[in-house]
């Protein structure tokens, strides 16, 4: 009698154990999650609200996005070699295309570059070079590495700003990564008399996710203004917004920074959307160029916007993050 209740107590404790057992197992399986409920935007959109705005977007602001541009120069002596860019752009839709507005200098190589370093713990390590006579670039927009099918720029060759425009069949890839802000795309303020404002800049300083900066106007001009502040690396192609009446508007574009005084400046938004308006009606006021195009710019040197690993030049620099890119 007695080894049957002891039989018994030991196949009760085993039946409880065993049931400890699996509903600790249970709390700590991982839930079975629908996969359209899965992205990776920062602005945290369902992927069913990306294919709804994606295909309903009216036109005006959409987000901002990061931009990897590989570049490749070559002399008149056949040096030649490749290095890296990495920026911001701004999403726009105008007649129902998706055009990306970016600084000219992270798409457009630099025809006056003299050197391009092969070692960052070895700077005497480098190729050098004399009168450049082709440039090329090749670019991604976004996480998803979309590749744009026609860069425009404006005929003024010093004003620092291009528009990249994208398929339409590849909106939502675009959407998908973009950092969606609220702001008045339709308004747009004169800078001048804007000194002392604190603005706000959106950019991406060699980060996976946007960054926000903040900064005054310290001086303002018809169409630029300074900041008082040198931005990193990165913010090029970035939007800057103010405050107008308690609502965002997009004031202007970061296309450069100078160390030694401490400052950043900043392109007018009012040229951004005059070169969007002119893109947006296939003006003969903005230049053009498709994917593998080969043109003059500036005059004598050959500028090939090229889709993706077939830049005609030998790569001579190794980054890690274009590597990652690829």
């Amino acid at each position: 009698m007695i080894r049957m209740i002891l039989s018994l107590r030991y196949v009760v404790i085993l039946c409880v154990s065993m049931l400890y057992i699996l509903g600790a197992c249970t709390t700590q399986a991982k839930p079975i999650v629908n996969q359209l409920d899965i992205t990776t935007s920062p602005d945290h959109y369902r992927r069913s609200v990306i294919e709804q705005k994606s295909n309903k977007q009216d036109d005006g602001f959409v987000g901002v996005i990061k931009i990897f541009v590989e570049h490749g120069v070559e002399d008149v002596n056949g040096s030649s070699g490749t290095y890296i860019a990495q920026g911001t752009g701004i999403v726009f839709v105008k007649n129902s295309k998706w055009l990306v507005v970016t600084a000219k200098h992270m798409v457009i190589p630099n025809h006056k570059l003299q050197s391009i370093g092969l070692d960052r713990n070895d700077l005497s390590k480098k190729v050098t070079f004399t009168t450049i006579r082709k440039t090329g670039a090749s670019i991604l927009i976004g996480n998803l590495g979309v590749e744009p099918s026609t860069i425009w720029f404006p005929m003024e060759e010093e004003t620092d700003i291009v528009v990249l425009e994208v398929p339409e069949t590849m909106s939502e890839s675009i959407i998908h990564p973009s950092v969606a802000l609220t702001i008045d795309s339709t308004q747009f303020p004169d800078t001048r008399g804007l000194e002392g404002k604190v603005v706000k800049i959106w950019g991406y300083p060699a980060r996976q996710a946007a960054q926000l900066d903040s900064a005054s106007i310290s001086d303002t001009q018809a169409d630029y203004f300074i900041l008082n502040k040198e931005l990193e690396q990165g913010y090029s192609g970035g939007p800057v917004l103010v405050s107008i009446d308690n609502m965002e508007v997009i004031a202007g574009m970061v296309i450069r920074t100078d160390h030694e005084s401490n400052q950043s400046t900043v392109l007018s938004w009012s040229t951004a959307e005059a070169l969007l308006n002119a893109v947006a009606q296939n003006s003969s006021a903005v230049k053009k160029v498709v994917v593998n195009e080969i043109i003059e710019y500036p005059k004598d040197i050959m500028f090939q916007f090229a889709a993706l690993h077939t830049l005609p030049f030998t790569t001579t620099v190794q980054s890690p993050s274009w590597q990652f890119w690829k």
